[in-house]
């Protein structure tokens, strides 16, 4: 019995390497090569995502800028105030360290102390420029008309958003002034008009 159980190890031990299929070529046309295609096709996609992964950076790059801008007067010695609401639309553009910022249309609206609702001049409608820098997703603007801001930019750099909140005053003439503005920029070739 022993010598019946050598004999099947002793089988066994050369048999099973012969019995053994030999894997085909990893790039032939069976399980394995398929699947070293497949791997090797991902990793051309993922060099491609890599190599075109979204950059913040505004250089280069259109907008279409809409703002809203809420406008409050007050005159103290006449106890008179007015609300105003305007809105503008802007075609922004990023080039060389600069930004121009051209109205598309502008409308203003406004109500008085009394409640009424009036036509207000056009507040919005004036063409801006400046220039910029940008860290990362923050853009430090210093626009033309001596005021700096701080603009945020989306991580694929196409949207920026602004906010901000001033208040001036009381004048001379008892003026007090304040206003609100939420502007928010679109990546766009064109921006039409509201």
């Amino acid at each position: 019995m022993r010598a019946f159980r050598i004999f099947v190890c002793a089988i066994l031990t050369i048999g099973i390497p012969a019995a053994m299929a030999e894997p085909g070529p990893l790039n032939g046309p069976n399980p394995l090569g398929d699947l070293q295609s497949q791997l090797d096709s991902l990793v051309g996609r993922i060099e491609t995502l890599e190599n075109n992964a979204p950059s913040p950076s505004v250089e280069g790059r259109s907008y279409c800028e809409m703002a809203t801008i809420t406008i409050l007067r007050g005159f103290e010695n006449t106890a008179t105030e007015l609300v105003e609401t305007a809105v503008s639309r802007r075609l922004a553009t990023f080039s060389g360290g600069s930004f121009t910022s051209t109205v598309v249309s502008a409308g203003a609206n406004g109500q008085n102390g009394a409640g009424v609702v009036i036509n207000v001049a056009d507040v919005g409608g004036q063409d801006i420029s400046g220039t910029y820098t940008q860290t990362g997703r923050q853009l430090n603007i210093d626009l033309s008309i001596g005021r700096s801001e701080v603009w945020y930019v989306s991580a694929d750099g196409s949207v920026i958003y602004n906010n901000s909140i001033h208040f001036f005053g009381p004048f001379p003439n008892t003026l007090t002034f304040g206003f609100v503005r939420s502007t928010t920029f679109v990546e766009s070739d064109s921006c039409e008009g509201a």
